[in-house]
């Protein structure tokens, strides 16, 4: 039994080696690939122009309450 544990544990120790390994390769891969290099950039300026256009709109929203606040006075 304890020798089935053993071999079962080495088993599992070399398959989480292995993933790691691809998962380095993958992102070296990444890393120099240019146009995963590009899409990722791309992808990250989207991000930054639906968040710049977010806030526009909560300002814009702040604006008018205040301005609808001072006209109340």
């Amino acid at each position: 039994m304890k020798k089935e544990d053993e071999l079962l544990e080495e088993a599992r120790i070399k398959t989480e080696e292995e993933e790691e390994g691809r998962k380095r390769e993958e992102a070296a891969r990444l890393a120099f690939d240019p146009e995963a290099r590009y899409s990722m950039l791309d992808e990250l300026l989207m991000k930054i122009q639906l968040f710049s256009e977010f806030l526009l709109e909560k300002m814009d929203q702040i604006t008018d309450y205040l301005i609808e606040d001072l006209q109340e006075f």
